[in-house]
């Protein structure tokens, strides 16, 4: 999934560079520009990022890892 985003605050710590793309939020040619590139490159799968990435499940796993708990889950 690609990601248009302005350079602003924590923006850039929180993007991931292979696909994200900062703009300077003074700068609409720029962001216009981005977002063409950014649906000319398609978006991947979507969904599946979803399911991976912010699902019940996959939230689960995450926390889990961070409380040193993974492979303990009620099963």
């Amino acid at each position: 999934m690609r990601v248009v985003a302005a350079r602003v605050g924590g923006v850039a710590s929180a993007l991931c560079p292979a696909t994200g793309r900062l703009v300077a939020p003074e700068d609409p040619a720029a962001r216009a520009a981005a977002l063409r590139d950014a649906l000319a490159e398609g978006g991947g799968d979507p969904r599946g990022f979803v399911l991976r990435a912010a699902s019940l499940a996959a939230a689960a796993a995450t926390y889990l890892d961070l409380a040193g708990l993974a492979g303990h889950g009620a099963g």
